[in-house]
């Protein structure tokens, strides 16, 4: 209201529009044109010449322009309420499915800073939530895997490219208490007025490597048991065929 000060005197005026602003920032739009409406009738009521008076061109100009400022502000104040409520439930939506989710669902912003930490994730890793919001998501990566990280996101900063997004790769996680584990990562970037942000789901398939090597051991163990099954019986056979040429060399 400021740069309208000059125009809008007596300087009453700018204080009808934080009566405007503030009904339609709580009330909506409806709210906001109301709020216009009865400052613009007590404005015409206080400050305007009465009837019979020598109009003042300059007062109803004031007016008029006080109305139009007015109805603009209530528009764009009721704009930013909406968009801000729709903000705020997409991000409530998006957190309660990422804490229901039975993966770790990690996000993190352009500088690679933890910002969302579902309760899976601290099953998994170990970390509280408090423990790492803000920290580096290299804290949670092996000591091997942290310069390919960082160089990786820094060429995805510059050029937009990258070896991860769209993927599912197997790698190996790092809990609190320094033990390593594998996990299947998917990683996925998008970009709003806050600026970029990657999000990574991760599987802990520890279960999944143990039952790939337990069948593996098992079908090692089996071809074994058919390699010296197969060699008893070739003796066998062997032993058999000599001892019935030994009986026709007799006869």
């Amino acid at each position: 209201t400021l740069p309208l000060s000059p125009l809008l005197k007596p300087t009453i005026f700018p204080l009808f529009f934080v009566a405007v602003m503030l009904s339609s920032w709580y009330g909506g739009l409806g709210s906001g044109l109301l709020a216009t409406g009865l400052a613009a009738v007590a404005i015409d009521y206080f400050f305007i010449p009465a009837p019979g008076v020598l109009a003042d061109v300059d007062a109803l100009a004031r007016l008029a322009l006080f109305v139009l400022a007015a109805l603009l502000t209530s528009v764009v104040a009721s704009g930013w309420k909406q968009a801000n409520q729709a903000l705020q439930e997409s991000e409530l939506r998006f957190r309660s499915v990422a804490q229901s989710a039975s993966d770790a669902v990690i996000v993190a912003d352009s500088l690679g800073n933890i910002v969302v930490w579902n309760i899976t994730a601290q099953k998994m890793f170990g970390y509280q939530e408090a423990e790492v919001l803000g920290k580096p998501v290299t804290l949670l990566m092996p000591v091997r895997y942290r310069d390919a990280h960082s160089k990786g996101l820094e060429r995805l900063r510059t050029t937009g490219e990258s070896r991860l997004i769209g993927k599912t790769v197997e790698l190996h996680g790092l809990r609190k208490d320094g033990q390593e584990f594998p996990v299947e990562l998917s990683v996925a970037a998008w970009y709003s007025e806050r600026g970029a942000f990657y999000g990574g789901i991760i599987r802990d398939i520890t279960r999944r490597r143990q039952a790939d090597e337990a069948i593996r051991n098992a079908h090692a163990e089996l071809e074994t048991r058919v390699r010296e099954r197969t060699a008893e019986l070739s003796a066998a056979n062997a032993q058999l065929t000599q001892e019935i040429h030994a009986h026709r060399r007799d006869k």
